[in-house]
């Protein structure tokens, strides 16, 4: 699992959803769950069919989201092999418009449904 500091007194976060390789088809949920507990503080879901912006604020204060984890659950499949044989995918964290980190997972991709299961702890630091 990956872990992200961010300024305790800084912007908001921001998450954002990013397909950085691959010819796909992808649908994805993000769930921001409370310290220590399944209990959801916000969902976002979506699709990269569409031209809506796939980016997201978490909640404030920014403090509060100490300790909170985020996960991201996609499914997917490829739509050009020819073109496409690996992808990557993942969530870009930022602080007001500095990029903290991309966390991302890469392998090949195939014409059968895949799926991908990340994890990002926010932390003060």
């Amino acid at each position: 699992m990956e872990v992200i500091n961010f300024k305790k007194s800084g912007d908001p976060l921001r998450v954002k959803f990013v397909v950085k390789n691959g010819v796909l088809a992808v649908a994805y949920w993000i769930k921001l769950s409370e310290k220590n507990s399944n209990n959801a503080v916000a969902t976002y879901d979506g699709d990269n069919q569409n031209t809506e912006d796939d980016s997201y604020y978490l909640p404030t204060p920014v403090d509060d989201n100490d300790e909170r984890l985020l996960r991201l659950s996609a499914d997917f499949y490829g739509l050009d092999l020819e073109l496409s044989k690996k992808y990557s995918m993942g969530l870009e964290i930022y602080q007001g418009d500095n990029l903290l980190k991309f966390v991302e997972k890469t392998g090949d991709l195939g014409a059968d449904a895949q799926s991908i299961l990340l994890f990002v702890q926010l932390k003060i630091g």
